[in-house]
Parts: structure tokens; C-alpha cells; sequence
């Protein structure tokens, strides 16, 4: 497989982010108009929805909070809202009151550490994910987000504790299964993780990030008939699902079909523009294609997107090296090794 093309390696979080809510005995839940807002409002926040109902979302849960400012559900859910909106910020700020109003909340430290999951905060994610299991030791959600933690610290002795113990606390637990699969996938041992792959989808058989890594499989595999497969299903169901174009395009280029692998490409691009992981790999195309310019263009802007992604330094050294560019090959070569990602051995 080529070393300088990237999709598993760098791939999506599948923490749990169904949002959980607080337990009504852990709050002083407020009755009346309120309550029925703020309900209303988390139905809205929580859907795939429009932004004009997203929006709805928030204007009913921002009346929540200002007919009781003191209602620590309305903030959680209100943080649902943004989160489902990238607004982190203002996902953390909601979260954060959550937490000073009913400090027992375990659900709150965990949407909480989901949010610095997204933003690789590793150290404050595992913090909010230990107390939400010091405040409820059976929280299934709580360790399989906190084995996502140590999966990505490269921990992964801790990381397959933690998704055995969410699958003994829930046996019909998908997110766990998969998770667990992606250590398997991580440790090489993909029989295992084809195992564990095909049990979320036996499990949840619209499950399209189980679909995309059980492709991830068999791509190591060389079963390329499979791994389309699985990258179809993928995307059939979830139609804006950036990470399953990528693979897709690196399944492609493997069968040298260009065409397509680049059409994967711009699709993701399209689709998030700000995904250096995608620009990379078409740049990686232009380049087997001798379109330098292109080439040159797409790296350029991986890296202005990710500063520190060693991959995109490697690549364009390559490139500059083929095209007999030394001085400038030679400087994005030490970069790379710089950033953690020798020249050596992986042209």
C-alpha cells in the first residue's frame, strides 16, 4: 500500500456522542413552559437537521435558560445544540455551567470530554472521562470515549480494557464493538478486528463508520472488491461522510484509477474544504499523473491547513526530488523527520 497515502491512519473519532441526559433525581428540574422549551429544543438540537431548525433549536433552548437560568439540563442540552454546530466554544461554555449547577452530572463530564476529544485535547478529555466514571462506575459511554482517549495516545492496552468494560456493561453496544475493532486494527491483528467489525454491524446495520473501517480491513488485506464494497456502503448511508471518500479514493489508487480516486478526492474536499488529509492524497494523484503544478498546489495547502502533518512534507519532497529539485526535496525531507516522519525506506 503506498506509505505516502493517508485515510485509516488518520482516522474519524467514534466516541459516543449520543447525548446523555441527566437523570431527573440529579437535577432540580424546572416544570411548566420551561421544561417543555428546553425538551423541544434538545429534539431539534439533536437531529440532522436544516440549518433553520438547528437554529429553531437554539432559540428555544436560549428561552429555556431565560426562564430559569438556573436549570442545568437546558445548558447540556443547549451544548448539544452547538456542538452538532462545530461551535465548540460555545458547546464548552454550556457544558461548563452544566457542571457548576449539578456537579454530580456525569453525562455533562462526558459531552464535555467529547468536545476535547474533537479538539485532541487528550489530557482534559481522559480528566472529564474519569470523573464521569468516578460518578458512575457502570457508564458504559464514559469508557468506551475514554478508551478512544488512550486508543489515540497510542495506549492500547488501556484502550482494550476500557472497550471490554463498556462491552460487559452493554453487550448490544455498537460504538464499543467498533472502537475495539480499530484497536485490533491499530495492533495489526485484523482478523480480530474483522470480527468485531462485523459485530457492530450485525448490531447496528446502518452503522456506516463500522462499514467504512471493516473497509479499512480489507484494504490492508488487498481485497479490493471488499473494501469498495464496504466504502459504498459507507456512503450510501451517510451521503456527506468525508472520511469514506478519502478511503475510497485510496482503494482507487491502488488500482491505479486515477479518475476515480481523484473524483473521491475532490468530493471530500468539496465536502470539508479544510481537510488537509484530503488535499494530501490528491496531491498525491497529480503527482503519479506528473502534474506537478497541481501537485505543488494541493501540498501547499495541506500545509497551510496542518503545519505540522509530516506526511505532506514527505510527499512534497518527493515530488521535488522527482523533479530534480534538491535544495528544496532535502529541506522538506528534514522537516518530515523533524515532525516524526523519516524519508527512509518509505519511497
Amino acid at each position: 500500500m503506498p506509505a505516502d497515502d493517508v485515510g485509516a491512519a488518520v482516522d474519524a473519532f467514534d466516541r459516543d456522542l449520543r447525548m446523555q441526559r441527566i437523570e431527573p433525581d440529579m437535577l432540580n428540574a424546572n416544570p411548566g413552559e420551561a421544561e417543555a422549551i428546553s425538551d423541544r429544543g434538545k429534539r431539534d438540537g439533536q437531529r440532522n437537521s436544516p440549518r433553520p431548525e438547528s437554529d429553531r433549536a437554539l432559540a428555544d433552548l436560549d428561552e429555556a435558560i431565560r426562564l430559569n437560568p438556573n436549570d442545568p439540563l437546558a445548558y447540556a442540552n443547549r451544548g448539544d445544540a452547538y456542538r452538532k454546530r462545530r461551535d465548540y466554544d460555545g458547546a464548552l461554555s454550556d457544558y461548563n455551567q452544566a457542571i457548576r449547577l449539578n456537579p454530580r452530572s456525569a453525562p455533562a463530564y462526558n459531552n464535555r470530554g467529547n468536545i476535547y476529544l474533537e479538539q485532541r485535547n487528550y489530557d482534559k478529555a481522559l480528566s472529564d472521562y474519569n470523573q464521569a466514571i468516578l460518578l458512575d462506575p457502570n457508564y458504559a459511554h464514559a469508557y468506551n470515549n475514554r478508551g478512544l482517549v488512550y486508543l489515540e495516545k497510542r495506549d492500547y492496552n488501556r484502550a482494550m480494557s476500557d472497550c471490554n468494560r463498556a462491552i460487559e456493561l452493554n453487550a448490544n453496544y455498537a460504538h464499543a464493538y467498533n472502537n475495539r475493532g480499530r484497536t485490533y486494527y491499530r495492533l495489526k491483528n485484523y482478523d480480530k478486528a474483522l470480527s468485531d467489525y462485523n459485530h457492530a454491524i450485525r448490531l447496528d446495520p446502518s452503522y456506516a463508520i463500522a462499514y467504512n473501517n471493516r473497509g479499512d480491513v480489507y484494504l490492508e488485506q488487498k481485497n479490493y472488491d471488499q473494501a469498495l464494497s464496504d466504502y459504498n456502503q459507507a456512503i450510501q448511508m451517510g451521503r456527506n461522510y468525508v472520511l469514506a471518500y478519502i478511503n475510497r479514493g485510496r482503494a482507487y489508487r491502488l488500482q491505479r484509477r486515477y479518475d476515480e480516486a481523484l473524483s473521491d478526492y475532490s468530493h471530500a474536499i468539496a465536502l470539508d474544504p479544510k481537510s488537509a488529509l484530503a488535499y494530501n492524497n490528491r496531491g498525491n494523484i497529480y503527482r503519479d499523473e506528473k502534474d506537478y503544478n497541481k501537485a505543488l498546489s494541493d501540498y501547499n495547502q495541506a500545509i497551510r491547513l496542518e503545519p505540522n502533518f509530516a506526511l505532506v512534507y514527505r510527499n512534497r519532497g518527493k515530488m521535488f526530488k522527482e523533479q530534480g529539485r534538491k535544495q528544496e526535496a532535502d529541506a522538506d525531507f528534514a522537516k518530515a523527520a523533524q515532525l516524526g516522519r523519516s524519508e527512509a525506506g518509505n519511497l
